[in-house]
Order: C-alpha cells, then sequence, then structure tokens
C-alpha cells in the first residue's frame, strides 16, 4: 500500500501554505525507499505529511542518533512531529536536547470533516463538518507529560493548525444510549497558523492579549480570554508556571476585603465590591514573568 502525502506547495519556496496535496512518495511497505525506522511502519497519514511538508528531502528522515530515530534531523536541529500522548518523547528529548536544538511539532485539528466507515460494508457516509473547531491552547494538557523539559533552552513547540477528514468506525453503544467511535484515520486538507513556543523564545504566542494586559490574572481569567474549560485552563496555567513564564503570587492588596469594625455602615457600593470579590473565590493568583529568559531566575 503506497501513501501519497507530501504537503505542497514547498513551505521552503516562501509561499504561505494552504492546501495540502498528497503527490511525495510515502511506502511503509517497501524499505528500499528510505530507512526503515521507528515511525516510518504502520505511520499515519496526518504525521508522514506533516513529516514531508517540513522536511521534503528524505535523505533527513528517520535519522537514527544515540538509540533513537529521529522524525527530521539537519545539522543541529532535530524536529519531531507528535500528534499524541506526550509521553513517549521522555526517551527521545532526554537524549537529543543536550546536544541538539529540539522542535515538537504538534498538529490541531482546527476544522474537521468526519466520514464515518460501516464496518460491515466499508461503504463510507456523506461528509458532514464537525461542530467543534481546536485550539492551540490544546498543546497545554499534553505538555503534563514532559514537565521537567519545559525549562529547557533547547526545546521549543510548534503548535500548526490543520483542517482534516476525520475516518471513524462505530462501536458498541455505551450504556445503549450514545454511539462511540473509533477513529481511524485523519487526513489533512488545509494547513493554517503556527504558533511557536518555548523556553528560549517565550510562550507569548500560546497567552490571551487580555492576559497580557492584567497586572495579574486567575485561572477563571486564563479561562475567559482563551475560551477554555476550567479544568483546561488550570493544566494551561500551571505549565506557564512551570514553564517559568508566569509564577504564583499572593492575594493582591488590593482585592482583600478589609475587616468590618463594628457598627461601620457601608455603602451600596462598598457592598457591592465585597459581594463581588466573594463571589470570584479566586484563591490563587499568577502574574506573567516578563523578563529574558536568561534572567528569570533573578526577577
Amino acid at each position: 500500500m503506497v501513501f501519497f502525502c507530501e504537503i505542497m506547495p514547498n513551505k521552503k519556496t516562501g509561499e504561505t501554505p494552504h492546501k495540502l496535496s498528497h503527490q511525495a512518495e510515502y511506502d511503509p511497505e517497501d524499505p528500499s525507499v528510505r530507512d526503515i525506522g521507528i515511525g516510518t511502519l504502520g505511520e499515519k497519514t496526518l504525521h508522514a505529511a506533516l513529516k514531508n511538508y517540513y522536511e521534503p528531502d528524505p535523505a533527513f528522515r528517520e535519522i537514527k542518533y544515540q538509540g533513537c530515530v529521529a522524525d527530521i534531523m539537519r545539522g543541529d536541529c532535530v524536529t519531531e512531529i507528535q500528534t499524541g500522548n506526550f509521553a513517549k518523547l521522555k526517551p527521545k528529548l532526554s537524549r537529543f536536547c543536550k546536544t541538539k536544538k529540539v522542535t515538537i511539532v504538534y498538529p490541531v485539528a482546527r476544522h474537521k470533516m468526519l466520514i464515518t466507515i460501516d464496518p460491515l460494508t466499508g461503504t463510507a457516509s456523506p461528509r458532514r463538518k464537525s461542530p467543534k473547531t481546536g485550539s492551540p491552547y490544546e498543546i497545554y494538557n499534553e505538555l503534563t507529560h514532559i514537565i521537567p523539559y519545559l525549562a529547557e533552552p533547547n526545546l521549543k513547540f510548534k503548535v500548526v493548525m490543520v483542517d482534516v477528514d476525520e475516518y471513524r468506525v462505530p462501536r458498541e453503544k455505551w450504556g445503549g444510549k450514545r454511539k462511540a467511535f473509533t477513529k481511524t484515520e485523519r487526513i489533512p486538507t488545509a494547513i493554517g497558523e503556527e504558533y511557536e513556543v518555548g523556553y528560549s523564545i517565550g510562550w507569548d504566542a500560546l497567552i490571551p492579549d487580555e492576559i497580557k494586559a492584567l497586572e495579574y490574572f486567575t485561572i477563571k481569567d486564563f479561562a475567559k480570554f482563551a475560551s477554555l474549560k476550567y479544568h483546561a485552563a488550570n493544566a494551561a496555567v500551571n505549565m506557564l508556571v512551570y514553564a517559568k513564564a508566569a509564577k504564583r503570587i499572593p492575594k493582591p492588596e488590593s482585592i482583600k476585603i478589609p475587616p468590618k469594625k463594628r457598627g461601620e455602615k457601608l455603602s451600596e457600593a462598598e457592598i457591592a465590591a465585597r459581594q463581588a470579590i466573594k463571589k470570584d473565590g479566586s484563591r490563587n493568583f499568577y502574574k506573567l514573568v516578563k523578563l529574558p529568559p536568561e534572567n528569570q531566575e533573578n526577577e
């Protein structure tokens, strides 16, 4: 079986990429095409397409180095395409980051067209648009698996937004109420924005502008301005702290409720302010670290 999955036009031409074509050779069953390494056999189309996009020359793909196989290696630069669990990156990061500049490319499905495959007949349903849209902030949840590496100077991350056709096969209903699906393949159809972050270049690309404008912020603030659920915003803020891009601070004096004196009468405005603070209920407060990475330790 041959998959054709290179993204064109080529990024190195300088043209802004929008559409993907499928014209480069990729044959996991033919060892003569290139070295058989981890990530080649059984490789998913999205992974292969992005690997070919970021490195058109197969001579620099699937490079064995220090007991691992790098997706892409040119000189002292390594690029890894990671479409799933970041925990699998630990062995490579522990080796590569010592001597190489490593970029982890993480694709997020910006828009999805869903195609359901009938497991009995093999027929495909008509394509329909998923109501869900992807967010670049999704990478924060994956970063929880590689916390020790977030302050690594030789490591950066690139979130790339892609449009995909997602093929899936229905499973048995859960509790007889709702169908569950197994995702079998994601075929990229377009590529969009890229967001680069890391200890050496900062995390501004994945911090909402409204948060940057605040003197301090809470997890609720981050959730609001990043359009995230609370648990996802909590993971994002924690990862910024581990990456030394933010720090936890004591409760600001400006929002502490002064004790009410006996017999003291408060104005309606003062009562409303006190109620607003109590209603917010935030206990943890954070501030962005705006100094260059090399000076953050001395703040």
